[in-house]
This record gives C-alpha cells, structure tokens and sequence, in this order.
C-alpha cells in the first residue's frame, strides 16, 4: 500500500515538472466534482430523515458535479492559485513574508473564491423556474449565482476564518510550491462539500 501510495506521488510529481498547470487543473476537476456529488448525496439523505413519508430516490446530477469541477475546479481554482503561488514564492521564507501570504490569501483570495464558487455552483446545476425566465436559462442561472453569494458571502466567509487561515499557514509555510494548489484542492475537499450543501440546501 505504502509503495503504492510513493509511487503515485512520485508519477504526480514528474507530471507537475512536466506539465504543471494541465495537471493541477486536472486535479481540481476531480476533487471538485467529487465534492459536489458527496453534497448531493449527503442532501438527499438529510432529506430522507427529515421526511420519512417522501420518496427518496437518489438522483445524482452527474453533468452538474461535472460541470461544477470544470467551471470552479480547473477554469478558476487551479489556475488563479496557481498564479498566485508563483507570483509569491518570490516574497521569501521570512516570517514576515509568510504572514504577508496568508493575510493576502485569507483576506483577498478567499471571498472571492466562495463567491466565484457559489455563482458556478448555481450554473452548473438546473434551478427550478429556469426555463420560464426571460433571461433564458444562462442569464437565470447567473442571478441566482450573484443572488447566492450576495446572501450567503459573510457567513461563509466568517465559518472559513476558522479553517481557512490555518490552512493556508501550513500550504505556504511546509509544503512545496508545486505541490500547493493539491493541497489547497485537498482542503477544499471538505470545504467544498460542506458549501456545497449550503448552496444545493437553498430553494
């Protein structure tokens, strides 16, 4: 199992020499739609127990957790903080500079990405009404997105002061910058599934 586990590390490793950005993104469209297929579930099942009465067939949107992984995971995750681990790798190893990383990633990088998430979340998956709206089921789509992340941005972004911080001390202060964005696409794995939910729970 061990062996296994170097080996995969190891064949990862020479891709991210190899191509960097293709698999970082690759990466991310995994982890991405696995988060949002396990909010899916954990729905329908909290569903289940709360109304015992209803019919509880699981119906996984596959295209939508896809959609999901490609939109957030590999268009916007993987590659802006790709970008930004490169760009301030350059700052150094001081304690100054790590500060400097994490406050700039907690305060600046992080609302941005719970709203950029929440908005593809609403258009990657079908919202109820779409089909009527006179904004066609894109334009629908993207208000519900923007609507989501108006209401929901500051208590999500207060909940993640308590994770998110600590993860981006240890991402920049212990781990390698080519092997950053798996770790914050590890993270965000939880992360993900728990916001998720939140959005996939709304109406």
């Amino acid at each position: 199992m061990m062996q296994t586990l170097r080996n995969f590390l190891a064949h990862y490793n020479n891709l991210l020499q190899r191509r960097p950005l293709s698999t970082k993104c690759s990466s991310a469209f995994v982890i991405f739609t696995a988060a949002d297929s396990i909010a899916q579930v954990s729905i329908s099942q909290a569903a289940a127990v709360v109304d015992d009465s209803a019919e509880c067939e699981m119906k996984l949107d596959v295209q939508g957790a896809m959609l999901y992984g490609l939109l957030y995971g590999a268009g916007w995750v993987a590659p802006v903080w790709h970008i930004f681990y490169q760009l301030t790798s350059s700052w150094g190893v001081s304690k100054v500079a790590l500060a400097a990383r994490v406050v700039v990633s907690a305060a600046a990088m992080d609302p941005v990405n719970f709203c950029v998430g929440m908005v593809a979340h609403r258009l990657a998956h079908a919202q109820a009404g779409e089909a009527e709206s006179e904004l066609g089921i894109a334009g629908y789509r993207l208000q519900q997105g923007l609507r989501t992340a108006r209401d929901k941005i500051v208590s999500i972004y207060t909940i993640g002061l308590c994770f998110w911080p600590v993860v981006h001390s240890l991402n920049n202060s212990v781990v390698p910058v080519q092997w950053r964005v798996l770790l914050l696409n590890c993270s965000s794995l939880g992360w993900m599934t728990w916001m998720s939910s939140q959005v996939h729970g709304d109406p």
